[in-house]
């Protein structure tokens, strides 16, 4: 092997280690641009709360699934659970909302799970997401008596001639993984909340409540009743 060979062979390896140090850096990068936000460390519990990114909304999903659609108040007056149809309508609806990418999670860094979701977004006077829901997602009997309740409330108070804005962070409803219930998750999920909407420029947070446990957790934030049924 010649000297001049064994020169262009060194050469040619330190190019691919600058072009490797290179791309690594570039992927680190976009790492960092792309992470979720962490809004708070919960050490004690060894978990963080942060934004609800893609790779993780089908499991965001699964957990509303399987821990909401059997307590919330208004679902199980409806049977919403045995209508698959409002189920699937239910699911897509929050698959919807998740594109937003406002909504939280509590993420446990040890099982490396959701412990918990807060479903947020961002309304505006001028939304015509409210159309796309009316129209296009409105599928089950079951799904439509619980967003028929949901309208008459909400047209119960007109959030921005009231407060005169013309956006607010909608509090859509918040959920606890039932193995980490009664550790506080929920409230803090629902006070990180609060930073999103100041991040995002909302002067108001809203949302309807229906247990008498969200209800105080919403007081607790400095949310106040301006309707009950």
């Amino acid at each position: 092997m010649s000297r001049k060979f064994r020169t262009e062979q060194l050469k040619l390896s330190q190019l691919n280690a600058e072009v490797q140090e290179e791309l690594d850096r570039v992927k680190l990068q976009r790492e960092k641009i792309f992470a979720p936000i962490i809004w708070k460390e919960l050490p004690s519990m060894n978990i963080q709360i942060t934004d609800l990114k893609d790779p993780k909304f089908e499991e965001a999903i699964n957990l509303i699934k399987e821990n909401f659609l059997d307590e919330n108040l208004l679902c199980r007056n409806v049977n919403l659970v045995q209508d698959p149809v409002s189920v699937k309508s239910f699911l897509d609806r929050v698959r919807f909302h998740l594109k937003y990418r406002q909504s939280l999670i509590a993420f446990d860094l040890e099982k490396k799970e959701i412990a918990g979701v807060l479903l947020l977004k961002t309304v505006q006077k001028s939304d015509c997401g409210r159309i796309f829901g009316r129209v296009q997602m409105l599928e089950g009997d079951a799904f439509k008596q619980v967003m028929r309740f949901l309208g008459q409330i909400t047209r119960k108070l007109d959030i921005y001639d009231y407060f005169g804005v013309d956006t607010y962070l909608d509090y859509i409803f918040p959920c606890v993984k039932k193995s980490y219930r009664h550790k506080g998750i929920g409230y803090q999920l629902m006070e990180c909340g609060l930073k999103v909407a100041k991040a995002q420029n909302c002067p108001i947070v809203s949302g309807i409540f229906e247990t008498h446990k969200c209800q105080k957790l919403a007081e607790k934030i400095g949310m106040k009743v301006f309707y009950t049924n």
